[in-house]
């Protein structure tokens, strides 16, 4: 991710408030204090899980963009839910994401009654908005997903969806959202894909789009 240069002016009594913060270690000096400050003020400290599910075989090039934005997130706990039809996929994204994101401590979950129906295995520890990415050629990134979970951190809603564009006039859903613990509530019982869950967020109201 690039990084700019910026110059503010602080108040004595705010800068010794900054400082205070340096440790460091986690906190190194007054640049790393200040971003450090701005996620805690942005709330980007709470983004601490990445759901990552199956939808159809992958673009080859996503992976190495999903690490390369991971590395630069407070994301540290990733569950995959493994695809019937792809058996060795979970496995595989598994150990690639050990050897590149060091951080992540990752499990997987069965998907044998839908994508969406695994989410209810792992209901309790989704307690916070986390990043959902439905993995498929279709799938696209944003450049960060700091901007995506701003936004819905700022909106009322359940999903926040990132869409794209290939002609820059019409838009779809990219396969990556940032998503509330409410989207549980409406996956039905029994076989469940979040295709089926979606549709019922939208027509209650609870989606939300955003453009990078």
């Amino acid at each position: 991710m690039s990084r700019d240069r910026l110059t503010i002016t602080l108040d004595e009594d705010l800068l010794t408030a900054v400082d205070s913060t340096i440790d460091g270690s986690s906190v190194r000096n007054r640049s790393h204090a200040i971003e450090h400050l701005i996620r805690q003020g942005l709330h980007l400290h709470e983004l601490t899980y990445v759901v990552l599910a199956p939808n159809g075989p992958s673009d080859a090039a996503l992976l190495p963009n999903l690490v390369q934005r991971l590395a630069v997130t407070s994301i540290i706990h990733s569950v995959i839910i493994s695809d019937p039809a792809q058996p060795q996929w979970a496995q595989e994204l598994a150990l690639s994401l050990a050897t590149l994101v060091p951080k992540l401590t990752t499990s997987i979950i069965p998907g044998d009654f839908g994508n969406a129906a695994a989410l209810t295995l792992v209901a309790q520890e989704l307690t916070q908005p986390f990043l959902l990415i439905q993995f498929g050629q279709q799938t696209e990134l944003p450049d960060s997903f700091f901007p995506l979970y701003t936004e819905h951190r700022h909106s009322d809603k359940a999903v926040t969806q990132l869409l794209c564009s290939q002609t820059g006039i019409s838009f779809e859903p990219a396969g990556c959202s940032i998503v509330s613990p409410e989207l549980i509530n409406y996956i039905p019982a029994g076989r469940a894909t979040l295709a089926d869950v979606f549709p019922l967020l939208a027509k209650a109201g609870r989606v939300g789009t955003y453009v990078d």
